[in-house]
């Protein structure tokens, strides 16, 4: 989850052609009065500007960046260095643009990914003349070309209102299948979304950006994860909290984060609906889910420690406290050392046994 963060204004009117839309975490920023800038006569452009306004590039060459952090600019609206997001204001004039860059958030980053977010701010600043063509931007200025493609655009028509099935979820090239119950993300045309991490539900909005981006704002997860599936709630939710690029094929929805993450999604077949699995019936051992149990007296203690194997010198999994409800394995208890223990699952992800004493049983 992003921590919240606050934006610091750059006053300085950068020369470029295109700035891309910002992240839209938890950031917030505050505009300052900007500088104007002028430069000389730049080289001719293969196109005028006003036909790439509101179009999206990535960076793909003249600058090292890290691999899964590309910089990107959308023209009027605002960019992203591979770090942080940023806003800016272009003014073309024949030939000539000037571009105002309004603020830029500042979130944690790795310290490779923030250099090169850093040396990127620093070649926008320099550019003085532009070149663009169908699907390539080039931006130039001493001693620095930055190269720009276009990625494929998204027919959002094609993928709201839909059930979008999640089949597995990708990291630095890695694919793993999504476990548990199935996963999905329904966008409906009203800017609402609805959804599952696999075992929490989701809820939120979205909004669509230029080309292939989509912005997805006030994204909430209800419910509760066995603690298997703890990484794979995570994972979903970092890459839907946010900005994110999307691919789209028909039949396959793929939702691309900064850092190689991604989120893969099939279509639903015609009356086939996503599985909801409750948390009870995530436990992964068998139990009569018509059964829970109740802690009971602690002699006096504020919790009791839930370990991995039955003894007192199981590894601590997690602790549960008085009155708290848990699902346990079936009826058997294991006696080691003259204490009974029991098998259990706390709601809110911890497995692992307890004394049986502490127990009490509710049909």
């Amino acid at each position: 989850m992003r921590q919240p963060t606050t934006a610091i204004i750059l006053g300085a009117a950068l020369l470029l052609v295109a700035a891309a839309c910002g992240d839209s975490g938890t950031e917030t920023a505050t505009t300052l009065p900007a500088t104007v800038a002028t430069t000389s006569a730049p080289q001719t452009t293969s196109s005028p500007i006003s036909s790439v306004a509101a179009t999206h590039w990535i960076l793909v060459s003249g600058l090292d960046f890290v691999d899964g952090y590309a910089p990107s600019l959308t023209f009027g609206s605002g960019g992203h260095d591979g770090c942080n997001g940023f806003g800016a204001d272009y003014e073309p004039s024949g030939s000539a643009l000037t571009i105002t860059m309004t603020f830029i958030n500042q979130a944690g980053c790795l310290p490779d990914v923030a250099a090169a977010a850093d040396a990127f701010q620093a070649a926008i600043a320099a550019i003085d003349s532009y070149e663009v063509s169908t699907d390539r931007l080039t931006l130039r200025g001493p001693a620095i070309e930055l190269v720009f493609e276009a990625p494929p655009t998204v027919d959002f028509d094609q993928i709201v209102d839909v059930t979008w099935l999640l089949e597995a979820f990708i990291h630095e090239g890695d694919r793993t299948l999504i476990e548990g119950s199935v996963g999905f993300l329904e966008l409906s045309g009203d800017g609402s979304l609805v959804g599952s991490t696999g075992c929490r539900e989701l809820s939120g909005t979205w909004q669509a950006g230029s080309g292939n981006v989509v912005v997805f704002t006030s994204l909430r997860a209800d419910g509760t994860c066995r603690r298997s599936l703890v990484d794979q709630d995570g994972f979903v939710i970092g890459v839907l909290e946010g900005r994110a690029d999307l691919a789209h094929d028909g039949e396959t929805l793929e939702a691309r984060a900064l850092g190689n993450q991604s989120l893969v999604f099939r279509r639903a077949e015609p009356g086939e609906a996503p599985a909801v699995v409750s948390p009870t019936e995530q436990v992964g051992f068998d139990h009569d889910p018509s059964v829970s149990w109740i802690v009971s007296d602690l002699d006096g203690m504020d919790y009791v420690e839930v370990v991995a194997e039955p003894g007192a010198d199981g590894p601590i999994v997690g602790e549960v406290e008085a009155g708290e409800r848990l699902i346990a394995a079936g009826t058997e208890t294991v006696v080691i050392d003259g204490v009974e223990w029991r098998q259990i699952h706390k709601i809110d992800s911890a497995e692992g046994w307890i004394p049986d004493r502490y127990l009490v049983r509710v049909d």
